[in-house]
């Protein structure tokens, strides 16, 4: 019966940047490509936040769309439209944040590259 090796979960299965030992099927990557794709891993974080942002204000203006559908009273209109209010916001707020994380993404990719 064969035992199976796994090595421990300081080690890592990908050589050090700097390291002369290259595994088995390797790519040497160019320093231009590896910056390119920390870019690219950069981009995957700001676009979850983005949907972060537009799952939230989503569920903020569907509330407030339900509260100012079912209820009469002044403090609940008022508190259905605040709710609307905040969610448009959000969704500004995390379009403009993610334009700003953009263009600081290709701000670092141009000096990369120049």
């Amino acid at each position: 019966m064969e035992m199976l090796c796994i090595p421990p979960l300081a080690m890592s299965p990908y050589p050090e940047p700097n390291s002369t030992r290259q595994a088995k099927g390797d790519v040497e990557l160019s320093p231009g490509m590896r910056d390119r794709f920390t870019l690219e891993r950069t981009m995957l974080p700001n676009e979850r936040t983005l949907l972060a942002y537009a799952r939230t204000a989503l569920a903020l203006i569907i509330a407030g769309a339900g509260v100012v559908h079912f209820f009469d009273t002044d403090p609940a209109l008022v508190a259905g439209w605040l709710m609307i209010l905040i969610g448009l916001a959000i969704v500004g707020i995390g379009v403009w944040l993610s334009d700003y994380a953009a263009n600081i993404n290709c701000a670092r990719m141009e000096q990369s590259a120049g």
